[in-house]
Formats: C-alpha cells, structure tokens, sequence
C-alpha cells in the first residue's frame, strides 16, 4: 500500500507541529508548510515546504513542486494560527483585512491550488481547524470568531460541492489552545472603555489553566478525521465540547443563559 502524504500548515509551533510530529509518527508522510524555514537542534520527523502565503501563484508553484516530490497529497491540514483580541469598534480596517487574509483567505488560497489534483485521483480529504467561536462568539474577540465562523461555514458548503468527487472536506473543532504574546495581535488604536475587557480576555487567553485543550488533543482528533473510513463532517476535541456545540446550536438563548458568569 502506498505511504499516505499529509500537508499540514503552520507547523512552526503548537498545534501544527504536534499535528506533523503525530501523524509522522503514526506511518505517513508529512510535509510541513512554514513561511521561512525553521532550524532546530533535533531532527523534525516531517519535511519542511516553503511557502509564500497570500500570493497565488507562488501558492500554485509550491503544489507544483511539492507533487513533483510527493507524486500526490492524501490529505491537507489548514490550522490558522492568528489571533486577533480588542474591540471591534477598535480594529482599523487594515487590521481587518490582514486577519481574514491570514485566517481564511490563506485557507482557501492552499486548497484551491490542491483539489482539483486529488479529484483528479478520486480521494483526499481537507481538515479545517475551527474554533467554538465560530459558533459561540466572545466579547473582544470578535474578528477571531467572524473569520472562524466563515471557514466552518465554508467548509461544509465546499464539502457539499465535492459529494461524489471522493474529496472529503471536514472540521475538527478545537478548545482554546494557550498562545503566547507575540502571537496575538492587539488593536492599533484603543478606546478607553475597552480596557477592561481587553484586558481580562487577553489575561485569560495567555493563561493556562485546565480550560484549555491541548496540542496533543487536537492532533490526535486531526488524526482520527484522517483515518476515519467515514468522515464526521465536524470532530470535537473534548465530549464537553461536543455537547456545548450541539446545544448551542439547538437552544442559543438557553446555553448563553446557562454559561453566564455569575457573580
């Protein structure tokens, strides 16, 4: 049997490098997408593939080269790695734009310039990370859960469109995963009356307490939406998680009451 070859993005840190080292390990071969090659004492078990994001030819001649290598991709990992916390009403439009540009468009862009390869060949599958805020959104991280709800929703419509191609596209929905400062974008003007918020979402953001889901976690869900003979459209990274989604979806007004703060 042939060695399944998985493309995975952003494998510089957290969940995409635990998500190439995983499914490395588990047999397949894995080529990490990386904007500037990443040097490291130990040997990564994956191969690095440069790529110049938000250029689409530049996208289509790394496909170009990486089949040329590979000979096809089996499977696509899209994990965006962008947060963006502060009030709407503080984000320039600049802001905006470079956000959905990082978290969706770049998306679309990857998998574009892959699909029409693997409905050349009948099969593949496209796995999308997306958030529960997506679903669920959150004060002062509004612009992350916009542009999560457009790839969920994305998703699911692109995968309706691929029916009888034998190209799966699917969601694993993660918990919050712990980041660090310098990968979290603040606004470039603030409004004093969203300090407060700002503050208390961004302390809660960088903490790590047992509400976060952990890198290994959501590898091992990206791993299961893989190997699965039949694809969930949406996998959950946690039972909590799964039943938060769907009664969120089912009854809004009574989740929002029932996970309100109480003082």
């Amino acid at each position: 049997m042939a060695e399944k070859v998985i493309v995975v993005t952003n494998v510089w840190s957290g969940p995409g490098l635990a998500a190439a080292i995983l499914l490395s390990r588990c047999g397949f071969k894995v080529f990490g997408m990386v904007d500037d090659y990443v040097s490291t004492t130990e040997e990564l078990p994956f191969t690095q593939i440069q790529l110049k994001r938000g250029d689409t030819k530049a996208v289509r001649d790394t496909v170009a080269a990486l089949l040329d290598v590979a000979g096809y991709v089996d499977a696509l990992v899209n994990i965006s790695e962008t947060y963006t916390i502060g009030a709407l009403e503080e984000l320039s439009d600049e802001q905006t734009n470079r956000h959905f540009a990082d978290s969706f468009f770049d998306v679309l862009r990857l998998t574009y310039a892959i699909i029409p390869f693997m409905r050349a060949r009948g099969m593949g599958r496209v796995i999308n990370i997306v958030s529960p805020f997506g679903t669920s959104p959150a004060p002062y991280m509004g612009m992350y859960a916009a542009s999560h709800a457009a790839l969920e929703s994305w998703s699911q419509s692109l995968n309706r469109e691929l029916e009888g191609t034998g190209v799966q596209v699917t969601a694993v929905m993660r918990g919050l995963i712990r980041r660090v400062d310098n990968e979290i974008r603040l606004p470039e003007r603030t409004l004093r009356r969203y300090d407060l918020g700002s503050a208390t979402t961004l302390a809660a953001v960088a903490s790590g307490t047992e509400r976060w889901v952990g890198d290994e976690i959501l590898a091992e869900a990206i791993e299961r939406a893989i190997t699965d003979r039949k694809p969930k459209t949406i996998y959950h990274t946690s039972f909590e998680l799964s039943v938060f989604s769907t009664a969120h979806r089912v009854a809004p007004r009574l989740c929002r009451f029932l996970f309100k703060p109480r003082s």
